[in-house]
């Protein structure tokens, strides 16, 4: 028997008695029992995990089902929370960025404020202004409490946690440079080992993204709606970042490794250089922005919890972890070698002068003109 068959039927014959929003719940059952659906029951419930919405579930031997009283443009609220996320992406992709996960609302809310605001200016006041701000979304703190804590429990990160830490302490050190370069080919690592052996083998680049973000938003969906079959116009992906707030984040994940990380340097729009051809081909050593530590560190430890989207063995929690000694002995360490550093510079900064030289410096770098 197939119960999506008998499911369809029943909404559709909701929808074409115009009965949907205010449905016989006996009429419903019987129908469901004249195509064959054994210990029927039906009830009134809201359904969702972020935005609940009326319908009817249907609960019988064969499969459970839910029929919305409503149609997803009905939905109270609907139209404006569109709005509000769609400027909210725009500012996001202009920033070059994503919505962190991990990150409290009460940390990139204002953030995010400033930069809608900013939306008529143009990318690279929005991308330069955003800058300012990622390092207080990834703190030399929580950066730390990542690679002791969250990468070593990951099982796409954990091979990679040593350089991470290396590239950690390296970037404090003053090889800023080094330690960027060392992070950019883990996102890609990271991404492959999502996959089967299969997969790595058969499919593209992009198609990788899609696989590992499209089983995420798969697992999200079937807890927003309690495994329960529901009408295909409420699986949407475009309707389930509107009700679901973790299917929203997946997506601005989707769209910066998609058509930023990881876009053909002719379609490449960012100005931060953070793009892995870019980088692999040497057009360009805008990549070596300092701030692109920090949004790389970002993009690991997005992955970090996209693999508890993804893979059922995940070990980590979709919550922070709290600061342990570890954590905490690493950040004190990187914090020691700043104040080293800083000493160390003008020491070195006094040395070159009296031979009449200077460091050099990397703050105008400028993506190259012709791109691949």
């Amino acid at each position: 028997m197939d119960c999506e068959i008998i499911f369809r039927g029943i909404w559709l014959r909701l929808l074409n008695s115009k009965s949907y929003s205010e449905p016989d719940l006996t009429a419903i059952e019987k129908w469901a029992k004249d195509k064959g659906l054994s210990n029927v029951s039906v009830e009134s419930v809201d359904t969702g995990v972020f935005v609940k919405i009326p319908a009817i579930k249907l609960v019988s031997s064969e499969g459970t089902a839910l029929f919305p009283k409503c149609l997803p443009d009905e939905i109270s609220g609907i139209a404006k929370k569109k709005k509000y996320l769609n400027i909210r992406e725009e500012a996001w992709e202009k920033a070059d960025w994503f919505e962190p996960p991990y990150i409290m609302m009460r940390v990139t809310n204002p953030i995010i404020d400033s930069l809608t605001r900013l939306l008529s200016a143009g990318r690279e006041r929005i991308e330069g202004d955003f800058n300012h701000h990622i390092t207080g979304i990834y703190t030399m703190v929580d950066c730390a409490t990542a690679i002791e804590q969250l990468f070593p429990n990951s099982l796409v990160l954990k091979g990679h946690t040593k350089t991470i830490r290396e590239a950690y302490l390296s970037f404090y050190s003053g090889y800023k440079t080094a330690a960027i370069a060392a992070l950019i080919p883990i996102v890609e690592s990271a991404i492959n080992d999502f996959l089967s052996t299969e997969a790595k083998s058969n499919l593209k680049l992009i198609e990788k993204v899609d696989y590992v973000i499209d089983a995420a938003v798969g697992k999200a969906t079937l807890i927003h709606y309690a495994h329960c079959w529901i009408a295909k116009e409420f699986v949407k992906v475009e309707h389930l970042k509107l009700v679901d707030e973790r299917i929203y984040v997946f997506e601005t994940i989707r769209r910066w490794l998609k058509f930023s990380f990881f876009s053909k340097t002719s379609n490449y729009k960012g100005l931060s250089g953070l793009n892995r051809h870019v980088f692999a081909h040497g057009l360009s050593l805008v990549w070596q922005k300092p701030t692109n530590f920090h949004r790389l560190l970002g993009a690991l430890i997005a992955l970090a919890w996209l693999e508890g989207w993804v893979n059922e063995d995940a070990n980590n929690s979709t919550f922070f972890p709290d600061i342990n000694d570890d954590s905490r002995l690493l950040f004190e360490e990187a914090q020691f070698r700043t104040e080293i550093q800083f000493v160390s510079q003008n020491i070195m900064a006094e040395r070159y002068q009296k031979h009449g030289r200077i460091a050099v410096s990397y703050t105008h770098l400028t993506l190259p003109t012709n791109r691949e």
